[in-house]
């Protein structure tokens, strides 16, 4: 699973004012790893090539086969309050949604933007809820000028530590804090 799936990570956070301006921050947090690790890039380049080269060779009917993918998920929730501490029903229905965008089943498919009409299809993944933890914290994860904040995996800073990345998919839920004179509120970043 690290060769094939070493960069998903997903953050989804609560929304902390219902009017602010919602982004992902998936590309801010790229660019800032990029900046730590001036290598980052050819690694993610070199993945990319040797997907494009296992569909091209169609090794063992990776293109043809239609086995699903099974991906094993942990959920972090981490939360200050109760509101925050969201529900297993509330997790559990946003892994089915990741499900059925995921294999083409959601009932919005022919709502997609017509650019991507043409690339739509099912992408044989599943993902499987295998457990969901809970912190109850103090920290504050909060956006800053020179990143997004990674605390939020760290046990020793009030996050939660991340399960073998070799074994499983992991997800943290928080909130995250938004610079104030910046304004809008990030969904989240991967």
């Amino acid at each position: 699973m690290k060769k094939f799936f070493p960069f998903i990570c997903a953050f989804l956070m609560l929304s902390a004012n219902a009017f602010a301006q919602r982004n992902c921050g998936t590309m801010e947090h790229l660019h800032h790893l990029e900046e730590l690790d001036p290598g980052l890039s050819e690694r993610m380049q070199k993945i990319e090539n040797h997907t494009k080269f296992m569909i091209s060779q169609d090794a063992d009917g990776v293109t043809k086969n239609t086995n699903v993918i099974r991906i094993p998920v942990v959920v972090h929730v981490l939360y200050r309050t109760a509101a925050e501490n969201i529900s297993d029903a509330q997790i559990q229905s946003q892994i089915q949604v990741l499900n059925e965008d995921f294999r083409l089943l959601n009932n919005n498919k022919d709502d997609l933007r017509s650019i991507f009409k043409e690339v739509q299809g099912n992408a044989g993944i599943y993902f499987e809820l295998q457990e969901i933890k809970r912190v109850k914290t103090n920290a504050n994860f909060a956006l800053s000028l020179f990143g997004l904040p990674d605390n939020v995996k760290r046990g020793n800073e009030g996050g939660s530590n991340a399960d073998d990345p070799n074994k499983v998919l992991n997800i943290w839920i928080c909130k995250i804090q938004p610079i104030p004179f910046i304004g809008g509120q990030i969904l989240g970043y991967a």
